[in-house]
């Protein structure tokens, strides 16, 4: 029997999805999240609205707290990581501060690096490894 590949409809699309599409599932949130995120960078000037760690920057953290510095560029970072210290490229994400992603409005939106973001969301992580990031969706009503 020879070999056909299987034909899909317009309907019926398979696309493998990119590593960034696979971190967000983007149909939780707003049908023009690309636009919203990309107006929400421009307000923030590009930078983590809590630290203030500029988008693709190179950075070292000198601290547990917010501070950075910009990492030396070549064999430096090499030199760097022998001394303990881990280079990150910051990478800017868009955050809900009430956590809650059907809340749009700006005022609720804010642009933070990897590190802020996690800070941010510690507790809703900690409690999505313990009951499941969908328990709060499959949870049902009793009728009594």
């Amino acid at each position: 029997m020879k070999y056909e590949p299987t034909k899909l409809t317009k309907t019926k699309e398979i696309r493998t999805m990119t590593k960034s599409e696979e971190a967000v599932m983007y149909s939780e949130y707003h049908p023009k999240w690309s636009l919203i995120r990309r107006l929400i960078l421009k307000r923030d000037k590009y930078c983590c609205a809590w630290c203030g760690a500029p988008q693709y920057a190179f950075i070292y953290r000198t601290g547990k707290n917010e501070d950075w510095e910009y990492a030396p560029e070549g064999h430096m970072v090499d030199e760097m990581h022998s001394f303990g210290y881990k280079v990150t490229k910051i990478i800017l994400t868009i955050a809900h501060i009430d956590h809650n992603k059907d809340n749009n409005r700006f005022e609720n939106l804010a642009s933070l690096c990897q590190r802020c973001h996690l800070n941010h969301d510690r507790k809703q992580h900690a409690f999505n490894r313990k009951y499941g990031r969908n328990w709060k969706r499959n949870q049902t009503k009793l009728d009594l």
